[in-house]
């Protein structure tokens, strides 16, 4: 038999797919309509030939208000287009009690809408042993789910004709997971965006993209909250949904759109984060430095945390009894240099110094030890957090609080995180780990700055200039109301006598992947 030329075959194969074209999307579909190619282009949806579409018959899927905008906008199109979306039925999650003492039960938000637009509501749980309604008598073919909270079987997307979508308020890959808004913010992106993915059968945010904000995507404006971010993307998600419909995007096969970062080797990956739940946890201060996270945070990364998040955590010990004891702190923020007492700016500059010393010895060891430089073990290894030593009359030399008083210090102590989520371990006090700081008094008038104390962080990550000094201005601590932090702190205090000469601080054994010494105050030496 004759070869062909490798032209002809390439011919040949595509004349056979278009003739095939009806067979393939019938495999398609029986496959769960996963089966899809990816284009690298980023042409917006207005401009792809749509491909004709069933009347779809929506399930809706969703628990909170960022659901509620792509629901609205799915019965706008309803009544504006009834032979693109001929119906829509709307499940949601039971009414859960909320507020002090759990006496307050609050329905989902998207109930309350579906309600008032007429729509048919469901509510569930748990998808086992349940059966989707037939409306008009005619089975659902779309499963739309946005932010709602549990996985759809595969037995429910395979049974839809047109599997499942997902809007995302992030640009997948990156911040998969239930609260990307908040991480977004916590990680200090500068840009983010929406996404339009198929529901994948086994996890969630796996499936295919088939639509995406363009990179590098909508500028976070500065100072942005929770609130203001969810303002800004949930109008954008609720449209990409509808023009997605309109593309006829979810009719197989689905054609996924590969981000600009994943379509060569060319182009070194960006570092991509996942968004776990919010958990009480993640409002703890993380004084030094937690597995998987690298060096200690700055005071900018702590502040960050506060505007995200709100009131934050954290232990320390009386001075009087010894016990831990849990404080709330409040009106966090960084206090910029030009508002730094002048004990407090030569805390720092000798605390950079002095670290930078460190970095230099352990750079030299390594030049003349390289057999000691081998990579370390992904095991997590216990190591000392970097020990300062400060002479308290170099401190007293360039005046300030300290010219002829005792230097102020309390022992800090920080739960261990048990997992990647943020949950906290918090029945092994054994397991805590001390951290021992200064804190110097912000007597400056004005600007509600009197009364606040500035606590130094050891942390050079965040982009911020060292570890910087992190602004207290309101303690709560536990059995006791909201106080000024001056005055809430000194039940914690011990004071280092006038003759005492060095003092140590940011002692203490501390879980960690990376090299300790790794930017701590690395950039002090600027100020």
């Amino acid at each position: 038999m004759r070869r062909l030329s490798p032209f002809l075959r390439a011919a040949t194969a595509a004349t056979a797919r278009r003739q095939l074209q009806p067979q393939l999307q019938a495999i398609s579909h029986f496959k769960g309509c996963y089966s899809y190619s990816t284009v690298s282009g980023e042409a917006p949806l207005s401009s792809w030939p749509p491909k004709p579409s069933k009347p779809l018959r929506i399930l809706f899927c969703g628990s909170d208000d960022f659901s509620c905008e792509a629901l609205r906008a799915l019965h706008a199109e309803h009544r504006r287009n009834a032979d693109l979306i001929r119906s829509i039925d709307v499940l949601v999650r039971p009414a859960k009690p909320t507020g002090r003492g759990l006496k307050v039960v609050r329905q989902p938000p998207p109930r309350i809408l579906a309600q008032e637009l007429g729509l048919a509501v469901h509510e569930r749980d748990t998808f086992t042993g349940w059966e989707m309604p037939h409306p008009g008598g005619e089975p659902i073919n779309l499963i739309v789910a946005v932010s709602f909270g549990l996985l759809v079987p595969k037995r429910l997307l395979r049974a839809a004709y047109y599997g499942g979508l997902n809007v995302h308020p992030s640009l997948l890959p990156d911040l998969r997971g239930p609260a990307p808004l908040h991480h977004a913010l916590l990680a200090g992106r500068t840009h983010t965006g929406v996404s339009l993915q198929t529901l994948a059968e086994d996890k969630f945010d796996a499936g295919a993209i088939l639509a995406q904000t363009s990179r590098p995507g909508l500028a976070i404006p500065g100072g942005c909250t929770v609130e203001q971010l969810h303002a800004l993307l949930a109008p954008l998600g609720a449209s990409m949904l509808v023009a997605g419909l309109r593309a006829g995007v979810h009719v197989p096969p689905v054609i996924a759109v590969v981000p600009p970062e994943r379509r060569t080797g060319l182009i070194p990956r960006a570092p991509l984060l996942h968004a776990p739940k919010i958990t009480p946890a993640h409002r703890q201060v993380p004084w030094v430095p937690i597995p998987s996270g690298g060096p200690g945070p700055s005071a900018q990364d702590v502040a960050r945390r506060a505007h995200v998040l709100g009131q934050l955590w954290t232990h320390a010990r009386p001075s009087h009894t010894g016990l831990k004891m849990r404080m709330i702190l409040d009106g966090v923020d960084v206090a910029p240099r030009d508002e730094w007492p002048a004990d407090a700016a030569a805390f720092a500059r000798l605390a950079a110094a002095q670290l930078r010393e460190k970095q230099q010895q352990q750079q030299r060891q390594r030049e003349t030890n390289p057999s000691q430089t081998q990579p370390q073990s992904k095991k997590k290894r216990k190591n000392r957090v970097p020990e300062i030593e400060i002479d308290l009359d170099q401190i007293r030399a360039a005046g300030g609080s300290l010219a002829d008083k005792p230097l102020k210090t309390v022992t800090w102590l920080q739960m261990p995180v048990a997992d990647p989520t943020g949950s906290t371990n918090d029945a092994r006090d054994e397991a805590l780990v001390e951290v021992r700081t200064p804190y110097f008094v912000d007597d400056a008038a004005g600007g509600g700055r009197r009364g606040a104390v500035l606590v130094p962080m050891a942390g050079g990550g965040g982009g911020g200039g060292g570890g910087g000094f992190l602004r207290i201005r309101a303690i709560k601590a536990e059995g006791d109301r909201s106080r000024a932090a001056v005055e809430a702190i000194r039940a914690f205090t011990e004071e280092e006598p006038v003759d005492s000469g060095l003092v140590s601080f940011f002692d203490g054994d501390v879980f960690q992947l990376l090299d300790p010494l790794t930017s701590w105050f690395e950039d002090l030496d600027v100020f």
